[in-house]
């Protein structure tokens, strides 16, 4: 076995669904690979050598921050965080066209001492799982954070044309006419995830979706539609 999904199995559908480990019946919380591959590097039901082949998928990259340089600002890419795996160089290997690209904004009050607003989670675990979820689709992801909305501004103005923008607003966006502005302004397509429901009343026609009241699925489920609108094109 050479894969992580011949070594897992699915119950039910829709988000209904459950995955659990093969081996030891396991039942997991998360539905990223990368925590599938962390459970079967110690699966005591798992031979040495399988344990050992799973090691390979370990991610070691560093969270990167919008508060860093910018220079170094927050580039999470998907081939820089398994370079040594057979995905890794299939993703090297793609021509730019097929690569989906994803601006994942995280707009004001999205964490709070350290946690995610969103749900139960710590804000470091969130980043991580969701670039793990980004390695896992080979998607090319960019991710920023603030509180401060002439920040964001920027970055939606400063997108490139090809990026996916996936915009996390807490509040409602009609109460913030500039991020509304901008929006009109740029042609990039647009998600917006909200993991706690919320109205946002009339939005530009470049926002493609919304991702409200489905907390820390919301974030999966942004991804995978940024996948499929690139296939699209």
């Amino acid at each position: 076995m050479s894969s992580i999904d011949e070594h897992v199995a699915h119950d039910g559908k829709g988000t209904a669904r459950t995955t659990r480990c093969r081996h030891c019946n396991k039942v997991f919380a998360s539905r990223s690979k990368g925590r599938w591959c962390q459970h079967m590097r110690s699966c005591g039901s798992l031979p040495p050598q399988l344990r050992h082949y799973f090691s390979s998928y370990e991610h070691k990259r560093p969270i990167a921050t919008s508060a860093e340089k910018p220079g170094e600002n927050s580039l999470l890419r998907a081939s820089d965080a398994t370079l040594g795996s057979g995905a890794a160089t299939d993703f090297l290997h793609q021509s730019s066209d097929d690569i989906t690209e994803v601006l994942l904004i995280h707009g004001p009050c999205s964490f709070t001492r350290n946690s995610w607003t969103g749900g139960n989670v710590s804000k470091a675990d969130l980043l991580r799982e969701v670039r793990d979820m980004a390695v896992d689709e080979e998607i090319s992801l960019v991710t920023h954070e603030s509180n401060h909305e002439g920040e964001i501004l920027d970055w939606l103005l400063n997108s490139k044309e090809n990026e996916i923008i996936v915009l996390c607003w807490v509040g409602r966006l009609s109460d913030s006419p500039t991020i509304l502005r901008a929006l009109e302004l740029i042609n990039n397509s647009v998600i917006v995830v909200s993991p706690i429901g919320v109205n946002h009343g009339t939005l530009p026609s470049i926002v493609v979706g919304v991702m409200s009241g489905f907390g820390q699925q919301s974030l999966s489920l942004a991804l995978a539609a940024a996948k499929n609108l690139n296939a699209q094109r």
